[in-house]
């Protein structure tokens, strides 16, 4: 199988072959200067696409945001608080109090991004965390 090559960074300061070495771009650098030597062609920079837990990561940040939540495990504690809260107001006949009506706009925020998180398809978008994904 033939060795292909491709810049490892934008800047193409680094040469990454298929056979997994890295080739800093440097023509004192003996593999280097043989690759241009040989006239191989060295594909372009080609920016990564984000990965599921970026993905993750955008949903659970965004979460955090509609909470005001400082990290994930104090999301998840306000998030089963509200549950509680939220029963106790029903259990007490207040189904319809501002605080109640409070509680389940946020519920419904969180379920926005759930629904948009499944609604991406991959390959993911480059900008996946701007607002037309998530909106």
């Amino acid at each position: 199988m033939a060795i292909t090559y491709r810049w490892a960074d934008s800047d193409q300061t680094v040469v990454f072959s298929s056979d997994g070495r890295f080739i800093p771009a440097d023509e004192n650098n003996t593999d280097y200067a043989a690759l241009l030597r040989s006239g191989e062609v060295i594909e372009a920079y080609s920016e990564p696409r984000p990965t599921e837990d970026e993905i993750r990561a955008e949903v659970h940040r965004r979460i955090r945001v509609v909470l005001g939540a400082i990290d994930t495990a104090h999301a998840a504690l306000i998030i089963a608080d509200n549950e509680r809260e939220l029963r106790k107001i029903i259990e007490d006949g207040f189904d319809n109090s501002p605080r109640a009506q409070e509680i389940r706009a946020l519920d419904a925020d969180i379920e926005k991004i759930f629904t948009r998180y499944n609604e991406l398809l991959e390959p993911y978008p480059f900008d996946y965390t701007d607002d037309k994904y998530w909106n």
